[in-house]
This record gives structure tokens, C-alpha cells and sequence, in this order.
């Protein structure tokens, strides 16, 4: 079971985390050409948005750990708390992120939410498919 649940986490989110900061940069890279401030480099603004990308992987990462209360019996056979325990801490981050900066109405800043949101939430609808056809076999 430990196992099943490793490989689930690494879907939900270890391979949405890699594959968001990726499109993050390329995004970036494309969106500052010909990016001039009396402040800032291209450089520093494609440095700092690789960083917060990051970061903002690494918070959903944590708040997914929760999949791994999966390995409770308690847990793993009730419906609900389960769902609850797969999905809620980052679907909540993951939402309250992309109404925040859709009421922004600048799409310049929306792409790149949606940019790294997309992966996470496949990834953690697709991990919990498979977790739920390798958990019968089990």
C-alpha cells in the first residue's frame, strides 16, 4: 500500500511540479522579450518567476501529503474522508490561487497560474484513479 501511495503522490504532484515549472519558464522566457525596466533585468524578472513557481509548487506538494493518510484503513475505506483526504488542502489552494487572479482581470497574470495549475489538478484526479483500481487489487 505504501508503495501504491508513493507512486500516486509522485503523479499528483512531483510530475505536475516538474512539468509546471518547465512551462513557467518557457512562458516566461517568451513573455520577456523585449522586456525593458528602469529597475529590473529580463534576467531577474525570468529568475524570480522560475523561484515563485517553486515555491508555489513546493506549498502544494506539502498540502498533498495528505494522500498518504491513505495508508489508515480507517481512512482508505471511507468514501468521503478519503476524497477529502486526496483532494481538499490542494484543490482549496489551487482554487482560492486562480479566483484571486482571475478577479485580477490582467490575463498576462492568469496564463501562468493556469499554466502551473492545469498539471496538478490531472495529476490529482489521475492518481486517484489509479489509486482506486490498484487499491481493489490489493
Amino acid at each position: 500500500m505504501k508503495k501504491l501511495l508513493k507512486k500516486c503522490y509522485k503523479i499528483a504532484v512531483i510530475i505536475p511540479a516538474i512539468i509546471g515549472i518547465i512551462a513557467t519558464t518557457i512562458f516566461s522566457i517568451i513573455d520577456s522579450i523585449g522586456y525593458k525596466s528602469e529597475w529590473l533585468t529580463r534576467e531577474f524578472v525570468i529568475i524570480s518567476e522560475i523561484i515563485f513557481t517553486a515555491i508555489y509548487c513546493g506549498i502544494i506538494c506539502v498540502l498533498a501529503l495528505t494522500i498518504f493518510f491513505n495508508l489508515f484503513e480507517k481512512v482508505r475505506k471511507n468514501l468521503f474522508i478519503r476524497i477529502f483526504s486526496w483532494f481538499l488542502l490542494p484543490f482549496s489552494f489551487i482554487s482560492m490561487v486562480i479566483i484571486h487572479e482571475f478577479h485580477l482581470e490582467e490575463i498576462e497574470y492568469f496564463i501562468p497560474v493556469i499554466l502551473i495549475n492545469i498539471p496538478f489538478i490531472f495529476g490529482l484526479i489521475l492518481s486517484y484513479v489509479i489509486f482506486l483500481k490498484n487499491k481493489q487489487k490489493i
